[in-house]
């Protein structure tokens, strides 16, 4: 299988320049203990220790900058779950990288920020406004589950992935469910009897 190209920031690091790490680090912890309607790029600047000017220089708005620092959590946050899967058989990789996947959203506090107080502008970012994030954590998936696979196609694995995402992402955004998606093994025993089989038809 010919796996599309993995989006730049997902595998490499989203940016290697110092000052603008400071800056996304520091809007991850403002988005986290505020939520995102209250923070503003002044916010930012104050706890990065840089100059607003600074701020303006790497990102040209506080949306842009919203989307980096998404970017860079997708980053840190996927590359430890990959490192820890990557030896996996493929049906392994796909029951762990879902489980593991769902369960960091649940545990990051910027998860329980964005859809606790913050719930307008979260919802929003997650459902109407996700189509972005979806297709960039679809092709990580690809790259994660079907690397090195010469059978099948490009296309299959993208639509497969999508399928996966989307169900990750309505169990994070409705956590209450028949599944209880908060343990561990509830999301591995889901993936395995419910994920794998769905694979082999799509």
């Amino acid at each position: 299988m010919t796996t599309p190209p993995v989006p730049e920031g997902l595998v490499e690091s989203p940016t290697e320049d110092p000052t603008a790490t400071k800056i996304l680090d520091a809007a991850l912890a403002e988005f986290t203990d505020f939520g995102i309607r209250r923070v503003s790029v002044d916010n930012i600047a104050a706890r990065a220790g840089v100059h607003r000017t600074t701020v303006y220089r790497y990102f040209s708005t506080k949306a842009e900058i919203l989307q980096a620092s998404a970017v860079k959590w997708l980053h840190d946050t996927f590359s430890t779950i990959y490192d820890e899967i990557q030896t996996l058989p493929p049906d392994e990789r796909v029951v762990e990288g879902f489980a593991r996947a769902v369960g960091a959203c649940y545990a990051s506090p910027l998860t329980a920020r964005v859809l606790g107080s913050d719930t307008d502008a979260g919802l929003r970012s997650l459902t109407v406004d996700a189509g972005p994030v979806i297709g960039m954590v679809s092709a990580v998936f690809v790259h994660w589950l079907w690397e090195g696979d010469e059978s099948g196609s490009s296309e299959d694995a993208a639509g497969t992935a999508e399928v996966l995402v989307r169900l990750g992402l309505s169990f994070v955004l409705t956590p209450d469910s028949h599944f209880d998606m908060r343990s561990p093994d509830v999301r591995r025993d889901f993936a395995r009897r419910y994920l794998l089989p769905l694979m082999t038809v799509l």
